[in-house]
């Protein structure tokens, strides 16, 4: 990964972040609105917390903003599928690693005492 796609991706998962942290928020808001009011119609999920903050008068921009911000935690999910290591030992490279077929084939991994009954 080149050092422009680290610095790239990097904000694109700041922004979505935030994006994600906002939505959150503001459900729990509602959900603790709703608890201490005693009404659980007034408890609402993703697409009621997204209403209300479309409904607000500033809301059709809060609502471009947050939708912006979802698209760039989408990207980051991207990158981070693509770039993420997930080798055992977690240097990208197998030639360290004692379970490796090699070791398989000829019998060598550890194994546990056989228990006589």
């Amino acid at each position: 990964m080149s050092e422009s796609e680290q610095k790239w991706g990097g904000r694109a998962g700041l922004a979505g972040h935030l994006a994600r942290a906002l939505v959150f928020t503001l459900i729990g808001i509602f959900v603790i609105k709703a608890a201490i009011e005693y009404d659980p119609n007034e408890a609402i999920g993703l697409d009621g917390a997204l209403r209300k903050l479309g409904d607000a008068s500033y809301g059709p921009y809060l609502l471009g903003l947050t939708a912006a911000g979802l698209l760039c935690y989408a990207l980051y999910c991207l990158v981070d599928a693509r770039y993420r290591d997930v080798s055992a030992n977690g240097s990208g490279d197998d030639t360290d690693d004692r379970t490796s077929s090699g070791a398989a084939q000829t019998g060598q991994l550890n194994r546990a005492p056989a228990i006589d009954r």
